[in-house]
Parts: C-alpha cells; structure tokens; sequence
C-alpha cells in the first residue's frame, strides 16, 4: 500500500498528517477512570500554614555567657518529614506548622528544646485532627515522631 506524507506548520507546530491505513487507536484503561486528573489532585492539595515568627534560641557557654542557637528548621522540611510519617490521607484539607511543642489549650506545658516543632493535620469536620512532632539537628536533618490525635477545633 501506498503512504501519503504531508506537513503542516500551525503556530510553532509541526502537524504531519499520514494517508492509508491507521494504526489502532489505543484503548482506555479503566483504572484511570479512578485515578484523580494532575489538576483535580493539585486542587484537593491541602492548604499549608507556617508559623510567621522564627524563634531565637540561647545556649549557655562555657564562660556562662548566651550563645545563639542556629534555627536549622524550617516550614517545609518539617511538613515534608510530617507528611512521610503520616502518608496520603485525602481528609486533611489543611497542614499547619509552629515552632515549639504541641500543647492543648488552656494547659501548662514544658518548654520546647530549640530546632523542635509542630505539625498539625487538620481533617474534615468529625475526624480528630492529627499532631507530629518534628526536630531537627544542627546539620538540618529532620526526623519526625509518631502522630497523635488531637481535638483541637479543625478549619473546616
């Protein structure tokens, strides 16, 4: 048989059109009739919080004096090292970072170690939201510890 070949250049692309036979037209997995689209999945992405304020942290010298502790943690290593521990949860619709330790309102609490915080996950309205405990070295790595459920009043 016979091929035709032709080009056309429509604004900045290349459109070949061929003649004769066609191959098949590929087949729809059905799965990917379940899966949620890049863009419906980017929406659903919850909203993230940071806390505004940088906390400035003192160590005690050798001499006694007040020796600044460099702040190696931030909002989104901390979220990132949240998330893992947590894994996908489509109820969360917002995440909420501060610096310090998590402490229910109203209650008297120890004070935070420097480079620690908190991580909250807020979920639908009925679901305990759920608090991570994070920290990180002098090097900047970020570990986080089990999650817990809280009843704190949740956004949504």
């Amino acid at each position: 048989m016979r091929m035709r070949c032709g080009a056309l250049a429509v604004t900045g692309l290349l459109v070949v059109l061929l003649g004769g036979s066609a191959a098949p037209a590929p087949t729809a997995d059905p799965a990917d009739a379940t899966r949620p689209s890049a863009a419906a999945a980017a929406a659903a992405s919850p909203t993230v919080v940071c806390a505004t304020e940088s906390p400035s942290w003192t160590a005690v010298g050798a001499d006694g004096s007040p020796v600044p502790v460099a702040v190696t943690l931030g909002c989104g290593q901390a979220v990132a090292a949240a998330r893992a521990l947590v894994g996908p949860d489509p109820s969360v619709v917002s995440i909420e970072f501060a610096f310090g330790r998590w402490c229910p309102p109203g209650a008297i609490c120890s004070a935070a170690r420097p480079n620690t915080g908190y991580v909250v996950f807020h979920r639908r309205v009925g679901l305990a939201d759920l608090v991570v405990s994070v920290q990180s070295d002098a090097s900047g790595n970020v570990s986080a510890e089990a999650a817990a459920p809280i009843s704190s009043p949740s956004p949504s």
